[in-house]
C-alpha cells in the first residue's frame, strides 16, 4: 500500500446485506415505499431472498408439525382421540395420522 492509494475495503460491496427474518421482511413490504427493494438487491435480490425465506419457513413448519404430532401422540396415551380432536379443533383424520406417524421429533420429552 502506498500513500497515494487508500486501502480497499473489500467487505463494503462484496458482502451481501444481512438477511431479514420472515417477520422483518413482511414488515418491510407492508410499509413498502418506492425503492424498498434496493436494500435487498432489487427485484432480482427479492426473488432470491424470498426463495431463502420460503425454505426457512418450510423447515420451521416441518419441525413444528413434528412437535405437534409428538404432542398428540403423547396425549393419545391418556385420552381418546375424539376428545383431543374436539378440544383442539382437529379432524379425526389428523388425530389418526398423528397416531400412525413415524417418530419424527427426536426431543420427545414431556
Amino acid at each position: 500500500m502506498s500513500f497515494s492509494h487508500p486501502p480497499i475495503d473489500e467487505s463494503s460491496e462484496s458482502a451481501p446485506p444481512p438477511r431479514p427474518s420472515p417477520a422483518e421482511f413482511i414488515d418491510a413490504i407492508t410499509a413498502a415505499q418506492p425503492g424498498w427493494s434496493q436494500p435487498h438487491g432489487g427485484p432480482d435480490g427479492v426473488i432470491a431472498l424470498t426463495g431463502l425465506l420460503l425454505e426457512e419457513l418450510a423447515e420451521q413448519s416441518r419441525i413444528i408439525a413434528a412437535v405437534r404430532t409428538a404432542a398428540i401422540r403423547e396425549q393419545l396415551a391418556t385420552e381418546p382421540g375424539a376428545v383431543i380432536a374436539r378440544r383442539h379443533h382437529l379432524s379425526r383424520q389428523a388425530i389418526h395420522r398423528a397416531a400412525n406417524a413415524r417418530r419424527t421429533w427426536e426431543g420427545e420429552t414431556w
